[in-house]
């Protein structure tokens, strides 16, 4: 006769916290709670109460443990590679889910919810990227896309890349974006003399960058807000024209 396998001694404690989180969601779990629950799928054997706890004794926090490296999470008791790379799945999966719900092609972005889609980009960057927005001649998003990681007016910046991107979507306008991971959201004076070049270099291609955004945490600025406002509420009121001259040249029997 076959030995029976020895049954996992914290099965009925898992048991009841996924319950919980089935019936409340995340709302009532304490921080050590929802890494319990994540790390259940990564160490389906393990306490992984006490290297929730380990976890967040090192980082000091969710966002620090999700922020964390790999090699620095694998240090961890408790955590090996296969569950450091699992960890680090969380905060991956849960940007590109906003970023996909946000993707729809749509004309009504403002100042303040374009800048709160970028912050979404950025969440968890330690080091400066580039990211840029492409718009077709109607002001709908029909593109986006990481143009560079680094500093924005390093030598390395490839002016090429926003170039082929630019030719890829066929954009009419741009918005750029890059992050200040350890510094305010205000533009240096190097940030505006890049403007500058990228603006010039665009507009030799007819295409308009209407504004440069700088975001820190959660926080943004942007070098030409006035400009892209002025374009927005000029799209819209040429949208209205249009709509009314359409309704006004349909027949009765058409409407």
């Amino acid at each position: 006769m076959a030995a029976e396998k020895p049954k996992n001694p914290h099965e009925h404690h898992r048991q009841r916290l996924k319950g919980r989180f089935l019936t409340e969601g995340l709302e009532h779990f304490e921080d050590h709670n929802v890494l319990e629950l994540v790390l259940f799928y990564a160490l389906p054997r393990r306490d992984t109460n006490e290297i929730a706890h380990r976890l967040l004794d090192r980082f000091g926090s969710l966002s620090g443990v999700f922020e964390a490296s790999p090699e620095e999470l694998a240090e961890v008791d408790g955590i090996g590679e296969y569950a450091a790379v699992f960890l680090k799945t969380y905060p991956a999966v849960a940007q590109r889910y906003f970023k996909d719900r946000f993707a729809a092609r749509t004309k009504d972005w403002n100042y303040e919810s374009l800048g709160k889609k970028l912050i979404i980009y950025y969440a968890g960057k330690a080091q400066e990227e580039v990211y840029a927005i492409f718009f077709d001649n109607a002001l709908a998003i029909c593109g986006e896309q990481k143009i560079h990681e680094g500093d924005i007016n390093s030598a390395g910046f490839s002016m090429r890349k926003l170039v082929n991107a630019v030719v890829h979507y066929k954009a009419s306008f741009v918005v750029l974006a890059h992050n200040h991971p350890h510094g305010l959201p205000y533009a240096s004076n190097d940030d505006l003399h890049t403007n500058g070049v990228l603006k010039s270099l665009l507009a030799h291609m007819n295409v308009a960058l209407l504004d440069h955004y700088i975001i820190s945490e959660d926080h943004f600025s942007s070098m030409d807000k006035e400009n892209f406002e002025h374009y927005i509420k000029w799209f819209r009121e040429d949208d209205r024209s249009a709509q009314k001259k359409i309704n006004r040249s349909k027949s009765p029997i058409d409407l």
